[in-house]
């Protein structure tokens, strides 16, 4: 089966990871490696999973800053993402956040 360069670590096998914790005391600001999911670290993956992955991150938003332009869905309510969700509406159209 003919493998390719993994999207998500560009064939690295790791990921750069920014946690931001917000709390009373303020906004705290670390960064992690982490062994990528996609690839198992490996740096490369089928290419059937590549379509998939690529047609997964299709669905979620890219834009900088959506602000309050959100639509809720609840569970099932829409076929796309059966989990409850949120969508950049207006906007992109894409996933925001789940659950």
């Amino acid at each position: 089966m003919k493998e390719v360069k993994c999207s998500t670590c560009k064939g690295k096998g790791k990921v750069d990871v920014e946690i931001n914790e917000i709390s009373p005391d303020g906004r705290k600001t670390s960064n992690v490696t982490l062994t990528c999911v996609d690839c198992d670290g490996k740096g490369k993956i089928s290419k059937l999973k590549a379509k998939a992955l690529a047609e997964h991150k299709a669905d979620w938003c890219q834009c900088e800053d959506v602000g309050h332009n959100v639509q809720y869905y609840a569970d099932g309510q829409d076929r796309r993402c059966l989990k409850h969700h949120y969508r950049h509406e207006p906007g992109c159209g894409g996933i925001v956040q789940i659950g």
